[in-house]
């Protein structure tokens, strides 16, 4: 699909390429053009090449309740698809998850999802997945609901006895 010129460098003996101010993923191929032709023949043929981001899309929705016991490890997915791939982020209760913190109980895997391990009644709350890339942004919203004693605990209270 040919958008028009937008822009153009040119330079002698050499390709050029330049990239569009006006539309970003667009970029301009062309060989080397010689200013003394008023003319642009068909081998000095200027090939617009552009692509299209794509916007982050999510493969399958989740849950949007999930209902676990205590001392389970938890798996929230997040899985998207999306040009360029998406970057994810989590937030509990609209707050950041700050993965790089020393204090903090959760992981994200490779997939995007959230794993906390060992869940407790603090980890009820409420999840929300952001997937953001230069395309778009997609979320997902999942509401975790903890009961129970942690296993840990009533394996304790047992040895105990």
């Amino acid at each position: 699909m040919f958008l028009g010129l937008l822009s153009l460098e040119i330079s002698f003996g050499e390709k050029t390429v330049t990239q569009s101010p006006t539309h970003p993923n667009t970029q301009l191929i062309s060989p080397s053009v010689n200013l003394s032709r008023h003319k642009i023949t068909t081998s000095e043929a200027l090939l617009l090449l552009s692509w299209h981001a794509v916007p982050p899309r999510l493969v399958q929705q989740a849950a949007s309740v999930l209902t676990v016991v205590a001392g389970d490890d938890v798996l929230l997915p997040c899985d998207v698809i999306g040009d360029p791939p998406p970057v994810i982020s989590w937030r509990k209760n609209h707050e950041d998850i700050d993965f790089h913190s020393m204090n903090h109980k959760y992981l994200i895997e490779d997939s995007g999802a959230l794993v906390i391990p060992v869940a407790d009644a603090s980890d009820s709350a409420r999840y929300l997945c952001v997937a953001e890339n230069s395309a778009g942004i997609v979320s997902q919203e999942v509401n975790l609901i903890v009961y129970g004693l942690c296993h840990t605990l009533l394996l304790s209270s047992v040895l105990d006895q």
